[in-house]
Order: structure tokens, then C-alpha cells, then sequence
């Protein structure tokens, strides 16, 4: 009986190929009204992807445990601008990108109902980086 065949490979090893690609799929940036975003940072794929794409936004966001360092992913993330709500999201993974227009916000990343709060100023051309630790 002789090899299932697909393409010139095995079978096999072709479904593995398949199936390696579509675990390395593009992350999805997201939208929002005055910028954009987008999270992820599980495994190594997205780790490379994020690192990538990591120039192209002004605020980068880190989640972690502050004695493990065990990153953390499912932090709900508010930003706020003058009293008004920007963006709303839960993080898919322990790091979040977004890109926001100059000037000063509140964010706040809640872990399992403990909440960090922070002010950022994005200026224009410029880069802030929230590394965020719970206990």
C-alpha cells in the first residue's frame, strides 16, 4: 500500500506544515475611533509579531506577575482622554499595542479586579512603554 501524497510530501508532514501555519497567523489590528491596537504575545510567533509591528505604536503595555514573572494575559485595558473613554479591550495576551494622537490619558489595566492606574503622555514621534506588575 502506498503513501498518501499532497503537494510531493506525505501526507503526514503536509496536514503538520498546515497546521503550523495556521497557528502562525497575522495578529488582527484593531481599530478604534482616534487610533488603532492590538494584542497578543502568546507563544513565540506572536512574541516575533508584536516585536515587529512595535514601531508602528506609540504605547506599548506589558502584563506580568511581580515575582514569577509569569505574563498575563485577559487584563481588561480603559483609556481615557479628558474625562472620556477611548478605548475599552480585553488583552488576548500579556502585551498590547496601541496608537493613540498626542496628549495625556488615563489608562487603567485591571487583573483579576485589581486595578493599576497610570497617566501617559504621548508626544508626537515618541514612544511610552507601561510595564504593569501584580502581586
Amino acid at each position: 500500500m502506498g503513501m498518501w501524497r499532497w503537494g510531493g510530501l506525505p501526507l503526514a508532514a503536509a496536514l503538520a506544515c498546515m497546521a503550523a501555519a495556521a497557528l502562525a497567523l497575522p495578529l488582527e489590528i484593531q481599530t478604534f475611533p482616534s487610533g488603532r491596537y492590538v494584542s497578543g504575545g502568546v507563544g513565540s510567533d506572536e512574541q516575533a509579531q508584536m516585536e515587529r509591528l512595535r514601531d508602528e505604536f506609540n504605547l506599548r503595555i506589558l502584563t506580568a506577575r511581580r515575582k514569577s514573572g509569569e505574563f498575563l494575559a485577559d487584563a481588561r485595558v480603559t483609556i481615557m482622554q479628558r474625562g472620556r473613554t477611548v478605548l475599552e479591550t480585553v488583552m488576548t495576551g500579556p502585551l498590547m499595542l496601541v496608537e493613540l494622537p498626542p496628549g495625556s490619558y488615563a489608562v487603567r489595566v485591571e487583573v483579576e479586579g485589581k486595578p493599576i492606574d497610570q497617566t501617559v503622555v504621548i508626544e508626537p514621534r515618541d514612544g511610552r512603554e507601561l510595564y504593569l506588575y501584580w502581586d
